[in-house]
C-alpha cells in the first residue's frame, strides 16, 4: 500500500509535461492482498498540445522512454492517438510488488521534479498502526499549470477529473464521492472547474494485513 506515493510520481510525471489548460483524466489502481496490482491512466488532451510536443510519435516516445526507464513497472502499455483534434493517452502498468515501489519512493529526490508533476503527484500522508491504514493524498491541479485558475469557470465545464482506487478490502472510512464492490472500491469524482480552485484531496482508512 506504501506504493500509492510512488504510483502518484511515477504516472503523474509521464502525463504533467502534457497538461493544457482544459484535460480530462481518470487515475485507476487495483491493490492485490499480496502487495501487487496495476494501474491504468487516460488523459484526454486538444491536439495542439500534443503538437507542441511533436505529435502522437514523439509524445509516445517520451513515455516508453519514461517507462523504460522505470524498473519497479514489470509490465506496460501505451496507446496515443488523435481523432477530431483531441489527443487520447492510454498507460497501462503492473508492479509485482508495493514494497519495491515504497523502496523507489523513499529513493527519489522531488526537489528537482517541475512544479506541475509535484502539485499534480501531491502529498501523500499514511500511517500503520497495526494492521490500520491511514492514507490521504492532497493534489493542487490549479497550481499544475500557470495561469489555470484564471480560466473562467465556463471554459472549464464538462472537463473532470477522477480517481478511482480497487482496495484488497473494505474502507472503513474515506471521502469518496462514492464507493463500488461494498467499499472496496473508491471513486473520487472531480469537476476541473472545482479542482483549479481549491486542493484535491482524497483520503481512506483501511484495514488489511500488510505483506512485508
Amino acid at each position: 500500500m506504501s506504493g500509492f506515493r510512488c504510483w502518484a510520481l511515477l504516472l503523474l510525471a509521464v502525463v504533467s509535461l502534457l497538461l493544457p489548460s482544459c484535460i480530462d483524466g481518470n487515475e485507476e489502481v487495483w491493490i492485490h492482498p499480496d502487495g501487487s496490482g496495476r494501474a491504468e491512466i487516460t488523459y484526454q488532451i486538444p491536439a495542439r498540445a500534443t503538437l507542441l510536443k511533436g505529435g502522437d510519435a514523439a509524445v509516445a516516445g517520451m513515455i516508453r522512454e519514461f517507462l523504460a526507464g522505470t524498473p519497479e513497472i514489470s509490465r506496460s502499455t501505451l496507446d496515443v492517438r488523435t481523432e477530431r483534434e483531441i489527443t487520447r493517452i492510454q498507460i497501462g502498468v503492473a508492479f509485482d510488488s508495493a514494497l519495491s515501489l515504497r523502496n523507489a519512493a523513499q529513493g527519489m529526490d522531488t526537489a528537482h521534479l517541475p512544479d506541475a508533476v509535484r502539485h499534480l503527484a501531491g502529498v501523500v500522508a499514511f500511517s500503520l498502526s497495526g494492521h490500520t491504514l491511514d492514507f490521504s493524498r492532497t493534489m493542487q491541479p490549479g497550481k499544475a499549470v500557470p495561469g489555470m485558475s484564471l480560466i473562467p469557470s465556463q471554459n472549464l465545464q464538462n472537463h473532470h477529473l477522477s480517481y478511482i482506487i480497487h482496495l484488497p478490502g473494505v474502507a472503513t472510512t474515506h471521502n469518496a464521492t462514492r464507493t463500488e464492490n461494498d467499499g472496496r472500491t473508491l471513486i473520487w469524482e472531480v469537476p476541473l472547474q472545482v479542482a483549479v480552485r481549491s486542493p484535491v484531496v482524497t483520503r481512506f482508512q483501511l484495514k488489511i494485513p500488510i505483506p512485508h
